[in-house]
């Protein structure tokens, strides 16, 4: 009956929102369907897709392992952002800048992507105004 539920439901449901977080449901592929975190929603967007995975460790035992991907979605084309450089190259802006507003607010990447990314695209929004 779950699964059937979650079909269903998955039909159905085009957005959702849970606490402040807002999910759409979006395909960015044929691999990529499925419903996605509005990291960022301005002329340039961000999505997050979040999946679980269930692995064994040493000693066997099951766990899971949470991982994510990130798309920018520009002028309609969506890109996977897997690194800062990534992220640099697809925003076709002054990466120097940039580069130097992430050191002086010091937003790491690799530390936390959800963050810098959505600061650095406030930032853009503001200063394109």
């Amino acid at each position: 009956i779950k699964l059937w539920w979650k079909e269903l439901m998955s039909e159905k449901l085009d957005e959702f929102y849970i606490q402040e977080r807002h999910f759409i449901k979006t395909k960015f592929n044929e691999s990529a369907e499925g419903y996605y975190e509005v990291l960022f929603d301005g002329t340039k967007k961000v999505f997050v897709k979040w999946m679980k995975k269930t692995e064994r460790n040493q000693s066997e035992e099951m766990h899971y392992v949470s991982y994510h991907q990130i798309f920018l979605k520009k002028d309609d084309q969506h890109y996977n952002i897997l690194t800062f450089k990534d992220f640099l190259n697809h925003l076709n802006s002054n990466k120097k800048a940039i580069t130097q507003y992430c050191k002086s607010n010091r937003l790491r990447f690799r530390k936390d992507p959800f963050t810098c990314m959505k600061q650095v695209l406030s930032y853009l929004e503001k200063v394109n105004q």
